[in-house]
């Protein structure tokens, strides 16, 4: 993940819609809208959305591999 500069950014672990949708690898409007289905948490401030770095990295993340189920529909026996 890439580090914002101390100097400029939202704040420490904090990314704007722009930064978090290329980590994502989404457009912003991609992103906005994953933030307004509630998909991707996020914080409002005045106008302006901030993600935590945390949350981003957790929807990129994999936490569990999911069973395959076959196209017939039936469980492999």
């Amino acid at each position: 993940m890439r580090q914002v500069p101390a100097d400029r950014g939202p704040g420490p672990g904090l990314l704007t819609v722009q930064e978090a949708a290329q980590e994502l690898r989404l457009g912003y409007r991609g992103c906005l809208a994953a933030i307004k289905r509630g998909q991707l948490p996020a914080v409002r401030l005045g106008k302006a959305y901030r993600l935590r770095a945390e949350d981003v990295r957790a929807v990129v993340t994999p936490t569990a591999v999911a069973t395959a189920t076959p196209a017939h529909g039936r469980a492999p026996q």
